[in-house]
């Protein structure tokens, strides 16, 4: 283990910068390298919006009538945003950042979806990069197509979550409220049919006097 003292003279350097004659990184030549790097990863990433982030983005907008396309003013994002319908309801956003990394090695892809409210679990967050001197389009697309796919099932799980409901709903004979026959927890039989409350209190008043709130009809 280094002594304090190596320490302290270790932190003295770094805090003193490199030597006038240490200006490998910082001449001219380094600075116009340094720069051409940063246009072509700039390139890059226009390129991969353009041809394998957009277009599918754009393809996945146009089987939901409920679709708007971002209108981004930087060309690093590119997304989609759901709104609400009667057949979903919910607000659901799913988006791509692109940005190159410190090292100008490679192109960082953050997909991030989000659905408000969230009836059900989905992916959020995932992360590719791409490698600047041999970028793979095909392997960011398949990616690209595997997000867009998982937020496409969450959707249609949340519109057909929402269909569901709709014909699970029955009438409280009590108080007239509409109730969801698979989520309510009091319930009572009546010459063979099944009623659902709201409440145990409006359960215990139809058990109380059934007539009051059923009309029974016989069949001769």
């Amino acid at each position: 283990m280094g002594s304090l003292v190596d320490f302290r003279d270790r932190i003295r350097k770094a805090v003193a910068g490199p030597s006038v004659a240490d200006n490998s990184t910082n001449g001219p030549e380094y600075m116009s390298e340094f720069q051409q790097r940063q246009e072509g990863a700039e390139r890059l990433i226009r390129k991969l919006v353009e041809t394998v982030v957009r277009p599918r983005v754009a393809e996945l907008a146009s089987h939901f009538p409920n679709a708007t396309l971002g209108r981004h003013r930087e060309l690093r994002r590119c997304g989609v945003w759901l709104g609400y319908a009667e057949s979903f309801p919910a607000n659901a956003r799913a988006e791509f950042t692109l940005r190159y990394d410190d090292e100008l090695r490679s192109v960082v892809i953050a997909y991030h979806s989000h659905i408000v409210p969230a009836f059900i679990q989905y992916d959020r967050f995932d992360r590719k990069e791409v490698a600047i001197e041999a970028p793979s389009e095909d392997l960011l697309a398949a990616w690209v197509e595997q997000c867009l796919l998982r937020f496409v099932q969450a959707c249609v799980a949340i519109s057909q979550s929402r269909r569901n409901d709709e014909e699970s709903m029955v009438t409280d004979p009590v108080c007239g409220m509409q109730v969801n026959q698979s989520r309510a927890a009091p319930h009572s039989e009546y010459l063979g049919h099944a009623y659902f409350f709201c409440s145990p209190a409006c359960r215990d008043q139809f058990a109380a006097e059934p007539l009051k709130y059923v009309t029974v009809t016989t069949d001769y």
